[in-house]
């Protein structure tokens, strides 16, 4: 989703909170500091902001929570701390196909460009054995770097467990003076040692637990997206979705920077519902149980980074003014200061209760611009579980329902006041709704169906608009692959850096105006589908 900076001055809320309890009236009308609090730690911001104002008492009520985070920037004249990275390259027989291995040799070169000599590097390979082709060392030469990667070839069977566990080895070898991130590559499944997405993702939050966090690549059609993605979720780093080989580098390089703008260490939520709380839903994410509430297992923040989470709760709440909803809880370390242990920031959440209808719905419309994002995110995110909902009624062979799924998701989207997120999600819908009947009779079509719609779901539920539409001030690897693609058609002559520039800006827009679409200069859905994207 594209992002929302409701971040005013830190405190100036909170500050309104202590002034205007929850549930209280300033004067000339309803506080926001029962649907809005905000706090802050460390050069960390935290908000949590409710879909509802006020509900009734002693009703069972669904509300949306939206929790959102945005790191600190670091100062101008910082400087990065070292990187200490293992590369894991899957060599399976499969990575012959399609040139794929001769692409992740030259996304490995691209780390070894990228990194300096206070950084350190681990290279690891895997089929049906594992072989650490460069122990951890200073990246002093780079020659002989490259040339062992240049000697990857293609093997046979998958040891990705075991491929894991060689690379966090490594890392263990470091030290806590750097950032610590395995970085692993797989175009298939597993098939020997852990075969088990729970197992594997296991090994990942041990290491997480040692400040070793794991990131992810899958490349092509053939791998295991849950269980890729759940690694990195419980290994505190990043799940990317490549689809086409040539784009390897570019994520390469996406990688190393975040990895090397890391700013916490541990970085967990945890909420602890109120007993008045019933059924609770995470969007997106991979959760645990915790006691007496729910571990949301998420990455660690990079420099300047927002990420949100969203909540589902049906609540019976009592007959008093307010009702607690619970606390949300955030646990983390600085990344560059050793020093301080975990931190821990809290959110209390409080909703307010009135009874009369008039009233109720006053209260609701005097902070309707605070709430509607809020039940807006909740319909784009129940979109795009619609979007991965119907795949799979599709590979079970399900066609009429895979359908029913998507038009329904539409329909809500329909009866939503228009905004562009909402137009972008029912182009995404539509899409897929004409694909529908060809990927029935293709699996390699429904493969790509399904990668590319948890890969949305993943992404959006973050707060990131990429897989949905790429905008000015986006960054990362798909914008390069924007850059790329216009200037291919002659459109874009900037450099490609992925960042979402004026010029990217104008090229789309050339590029929107040659094809008939609207001319906005954000790459929406069919902006994205024209370019083959």
């Amino acid at each position: 989703m594209s992002k929302h900076l409701l971040f005013p001055v830190t405190g100036l809320l909170f500050l309104a909170g202590a002034l205007f309890p929850a549930g209280g009236r300033a004067e000339g009308g309803f506080s926001p500091a029962s649907v809005r609090v905000e706090r802050s730690l460390a050069g960390l911001s935290a908000e949590g902001i409710l879909s509802e104002a006020a509900i009734p008492p002693s009703v069972e009520t669904e509300i949306h929570i939206l929790l959102r985070f945005m790191a600190p920037r670091p100062g101008r004249a910082a400087e990065r701390p070292p990187l200490s990275l293992a590369l894991v390259f899957d060599r399976s027989g499969s990575m012959d196909d399609a040139g794929k291995l001769n692409y992740a040799i030259r996304a490995g070169k691209e780390a070894v460009r990228l990194l300096g000599p206070r950084d350190k590097l681990a290279i690891v390979q895997y089929d049906t054995t594992v072989q650490v082709l460069s122990p951890l060392a200073p990246v002093t030469d780079k020659a002989v770097l490259n040339r062992l990667l240049d000697s990857l070839t293609p093997g046979e069977y998958t040891f990705l467990s075991g491929g894991l566990q060689a690379g966090i080895a490594q890392l263990q070898k470091a030290g806590d003076g750097s950032h610590r991130r395995v970085l692993l590559l797989s175009d298939g499944l597993a098939n020997r040692g852990l075969t088990d997405a729970g197992k594997v993702a296991a090994i990942g939050a041990s290491a997480r637990d040692k400040n070793i966090s794991v990131s992810t690549l899958g490349l092509g059609l053939d791998y295991d997206e849950n269980m890729m993605q759940l690694l990195a979720q419980r290994g505190g780093g990043q799940y990317s979705y490549i689809r086409d080989s040539e784009d390897l580098p570019a994520f390469f390089r996406q990688e190393l920077a975040l990895a090397a703008e890391s700013v916490t260490r541990g970085f967990r939520l945890i909420f602890i519902p109120d007993p008045a709380v019933g059924e609770l839903k995470c969007y997106g994410y991979a959760t645990s149980p915790a006691d007496r509430g729910l571990i949301v297992e998420m990455g660690d923040l990079y420099a300047g980074e927002e990420r949100q989470v969203l909540l589902r709760a049906r609540v019976r709440p009592g007959s008093g003014p307010t009702q607690a909803l619970g606390m949300a809880s955030l646990s983390f370390a600085l990344a560059d200061d050793s020093s301080v242990g975990l931190q821990t920031l809290e959110l209390p959440l409080t909703v307010a209760l009135v009874a009369d209808e008039g009233e109720r719905k006053e209260q609701n419309a005097a902070l309707e611009d605070v709430t509607s994002p809020v039940r807006e995110e909740a319909l784009l995110l129940a979109a795009e579980e619609a979007r991965v909902r119907a795949v799979e009624e599709l590979q079970k062979g399900n066609l009429n329902e895979a359908s029913a799924v998507l038009n329904q998701a539409a329909a809500s989207l329909a009866a939503a006041p228009a905004s562009p997120k909402i137009a972008n999600s029912m182009a995404s819908l539509a899409a897929d709704e004409k694909l529908l009947a060809m990927a029935a009779a293709e699996p390699s079509r429904q493969q790509e169906m399904a990668k590319q719609s948890k890969y949305s779901l993943y992404k959006s539920s973050q707060g990131k608009s990429q897989t949905l539409f790429l905008q000015p001030g986006d960054r990362g690897a798909p914008v390069e692959k924007l850059q790329r693609l216009l200037t291919e058609r002659g459109l874009y002559s900037g450099p490609a850096d992925g960042l979402y520039s004026d010029d990217l800006a104008n090229a789309v827009r050339a590029f929107q105006s040659r094809e008939g679409l609207a001319v906005d200069g954000v790459a929406g859905q069919n902006t994205l589908r024209a370019l083959g994207m």
